[in-house]
């Protein structure tokens, strides 16, 4: 899911989030990065398994674990329409080693890691203290990965790193 659409979702656009999954949404694990003014957060839905992960790096500071009530309110309907019934839902204060941000502005690196360890299927090993180096990290594959002048070359060095 593209950051940019999980918005129009909201008052006052209102617009149908069917309408921006994949054809065979019901069969795969949907990642929905959401922002909020100030904030990003991560939902995970996995329609086989019945199960939505709500995630919010200040999860902690959360009375329900997730700081966003009108995404889970949409998120959740959304899912009675992938799949009626029953789902299972988490938030940070029920998935086990869930890092979690305590001060500063790294929810959006939050947000990208968490989707990348939940597509990975790998156990998280970062903390808030991970942050700079993840920084620099994603800056180097993004750099290293798109078309830019020198390509391959300018930031070869930070790999050996």
């Amino acid at each position: 899911m593209d950051l940019h659409t999980p918005p129009t979702w909201l008052p006052p656009m209102d617009c149908d989030p069917l309408h921006s999954l994949p054809v065979d949404y019901a069969k795969k694990t949907l990642i929905f990065p959401l922002w909020t003014r100030g904030h990003y957060l991560l939902c995970v839905m996995e329609p086989l398994k019945t199960l939505i992960l709500f995630m919010d790096s200040m999860y902690a500071k959360k009375e329900q674990g997730f700081g966003h009530k009108p995404y889970q309110h949409i998120l959740r309907a959304l899912a009675q329409r992938i799949a009626p019934g029953p789902w299972q839902e988490q938030t940070g204060l029920d998935i086990e080693g869930l890092p979690q941000q305590h001060f500063g502005v790294d929810c959006g690196i939050f947000m990208i890691m968490y989707a990348w360890y939940i597509a990975l299927e790998t156990p998280f090993d970062f903390s808030i203290h991970d942050m700079p180096y993840l920084r620099r990290w994603w800056c180097t594959v993004l750099m290293e990965n798109l078309e830019i002048e020198g390509h391959g070359r300018r930031f070869a060095h930070f790999t050996e790193e």
